[in-house]
């Protein structure tokens, strides 16, 4: 799956219109954020095609530097993120 920078976008005017809390999407902008960052650092990213190689090592990333609530919500955040791109058959 190919991000660019206009799908965040995109997806984050859509929580807008959806009437999200603006502190819960400021929460998803950095979790999308962090989750690219980590995807372009990692040596499973090719350019901006996001794999399930690089999904799985992001979660498992989260849940050594977060507590455990924290990392279910980032790792929700993203689930939704990809599904709303399409992507689907995302688990934890």
């Amino acid at each position: 799956m190919r991000i660019f920078d206009s799908d965040v976008l995109r997806y984050l005017e859509h929580c807008k219109y959806s009437n999200l809390n603006p502190t819960t999407i400021k929460a998803y902008r950095v979790d999308i954020t962090q989750f690219l960052k980590f995807a372009n650092s990692s040596a499973l990213f090719t350019g901006y095609i996001i794999t399930q190689d690089v999904i799985k090592s992001y979660a498992d990333s989260i849940k050594d530097r977060f507590p455990k609530r924290t990392s279910r919500r980032k790792f929700a955040s993203i689930r939704v993120f990809l599904g709303f791109l399409g992507v689907t058959a995302i688990s934890h």
